[in-house]
C-alpha cells in the first residue's frame, strides 16, 4: 500500500515495494540490452553505484565505465528476493539478490547462447529517493544526458545509490 510523505521540496507518494522492484528489473534490463540512456534515466544526476570494486559517481562515471563493457559480451541479470529494508519520507531501500548470466565474447550465437551456469550471485542495496523532477533535471551534469520527464521510475522517486556485493562465484566463465 502506497504512503504518502511529505518532504522539503516535494511532496510524493511512497511507492510500493513491487514499483521499487520493478525500477530495479528495468535498471538491469536497460544494462543487458545497453540502453544506457535509459538505465540514466532512472536514476539521480548524482547517483552513486558501488559495481566490480569501484565507486562511480554521477552520470558521466557511470557512462564512461559502461562505455568500456564488450558490445559482442552478452549478459543477464535477474532479480529476486527484493524486500524494503528501510523507509523515510526522503529515500527507501530495497534489498534484492542479482544473478548473472554471461556468454563470452565474440560473435553472438545463432539462437540461445550455451554456457556452464550462471556467473555470480550478488545483493543488491539500492537506495531511491523522491525527487524534485525539474531540480534533477536542473542538475544534470551534460545536456546531452537522458531527461527525467520520461521517467518511468516508481511514482517519481529516482535510485541514487547502489551498492552490488558478490556472495558467490560460479567456476570460470
Amino acid at each position: 500500500m502506497s504512503q504518502t510523505f511529505e518532504t522539503p521540496h516535494v511532496a510524493a507518494v511512497a511507492p510500493s515495494a513491487s514499483e521499487l522492484e520493478h525500477t530495479l528489473t528495468q535498471f538491469f534490463l536497460h544494462l543487458d540490452r545497453s540502453s544506457y540512456a535509459a538505465l540514466l534515466a532512472l536514476t539521480h544526476a548524482r547517483f552513486r553505484w558501488h559495481r566490480q570494486g569501484k565507486i562511480l559517481d554521477g552520470h558521466t562515471d557511470v557512462l564512461a565505465a559502461l562505455n568500456e563493457r564488450p558490445s559482442t559480451q552478452r549478459v543477464v541479470h535477474v532479480i529476486t528476493n527484493a524486500v524494503v529494508e528501510d523507509a523515510t519520507p526522503a529515500s527507501i531501500t530495497l534489498g534484492a539478490y542479482m544473478t548473472a548470466y554471461r556468454s563470452g565474447d565474440g560473435p553472438p550465437p545463432d539462437g540461445p547462447a550455451t554456457i556452464a551456469g550462471p556467473l555470480r550471485l550478488s545483493r543488491v542495496t539500492t537506495r531511491f529517493e523522491a525527487q524534485n523532477k525539474a531540480h534533477n533535471k536542473a542538475q544534470s551534469e551534460t545536456p546531452n544526458e537522458a531527461s527525467t520527464d520520461t521517467c518511468s521510475c516508481a511514482s517519481g522517486w529516482l535510485i541514487t545509490e547502489q551498492i552490488l556485493t558478490p556472495l558467490f562465484s560460479f567456476g570460470a566463465q
